[in-house]
C-alpha cells in the first residue's frame, strides 16, 4: 500500500484564531503553557525565542557508521550504515517543503544531490551560515539531515543518540535518517525546531 502524502490539510492543525499567513505556524502538537510536547520532544517556546531546551528520548539501538567529514578533503559527514527508508525520506521532504516560506534547491554545503530547506530570505532572521539554507537532506543512499540549531541542541542530539554534532561546526547537527514512523516523527520536530529557529531573531 502506498504511503499517504502530507499536506497541510492532513498532517498540520488549523490556523488558532487571530493567526494570519505572516506568522509562525504552530507545531502539531498540544501546547500546555509555553511548552510544546510531540514525540517525546520537549521545546520551551518564548513569544519571541525559542530557548535551548530540549528533551528528547534516547534513540533504540547502535549508532549507524558515520564518515567524519576530515578537514582538507572532500569527504563529506553522511551515514553508511542503518539507513532510512527512501519512503520516509521522501515523506520528511514532503513535509519540509509543505512548511510556509519553504523551498528546495541544491545544497550549497553537502554533497551532489543533497536537497536543501531554503527559507525566504526575508524570513530567515537567525544568524545565517550559508544563506537561506537552515538544512538538507542527504540522498537516497544516505537519507541523514543536517540541520543549523544550536552548539547546545546539537550537543542534547548527540547524547539523545539521534545524531552528532558537524565535526566543524558546532551549531550544525548530523540527524540520522529515521527507521520507522516513529521516529519519522522525531526528525520531523527537529526539523520543524530548525525552521522556527531560522525564524527567531
Amino acid at each position: 500500500m502506498a504511503r499517504s502524502r502530507y499536506s497541510p490539510e492532513s498532517g498540520s492543525p488549523p490556523r488558532s484564531a487571530g493567526e494570519t499567513a505572516g506568522q509562525l505556524p504552530s507545531f502539531p502538537p498540544r501546547v500546555i503553557d509555553n511548552v510544546y510536547l510531540q514525540a517525546g520532544l520537549e521545546v520551551i517556546v518564548t513569544p519571541t525565542k525559542i530557548t535551548d531546551t530540549l528533551s528528547i528520548e534516547r534513540r533504540q539501538g547502535p549508532r549507524p557508521r558515520t564518515t567524519e567529514a576530515p578537514p582538507g578533503t572532500n569527504i563529506a559527514q553522511q551515514q553508511i550504515s542503518d539507513n532510512a527508508p527512501i519512503e520516509l525520506q521522501d515523506e520528511l521532504f514532503d513535509r519540509a517543503m509543505a512548511l510556509p516560506y519553504v523551498s528546495s534547491g541544491p545544497s550549497r554545503i553537502s554533497v551532489e544531490g543533497a536537497r536543501a530547506f531554503l527559507l525566504d530570505a526575508d524570513r530567515y532572521l537567525a544568524q545565517q551560515f550559508v544563506g537561506n539554507e537552515f538544512g538538507h537532506i542527504h540522498p537516497e543512499y544516505d537519507g541523514s539531515l543536517h540541520l543549523i540549531l544550536s552548539p547546545e541542541l546539537a550537543s542534547r542530539i548527540d547524547q539523545s543518540g539521534w545524531g552528532e554534532p558537524h565535526p566543524r561546526v558546532p551549531r550544525v547537527a548530523m540527524v540520522y535518517g529515521p527507521r520507522d514512523d516513529s521516529e519519522l516523527e522525531v526528525v520531523w520536530a527537529l526539523v520543524e525546531l530548525a525552521y522556527r529557529l531560522a525564524q527567531t531573531a
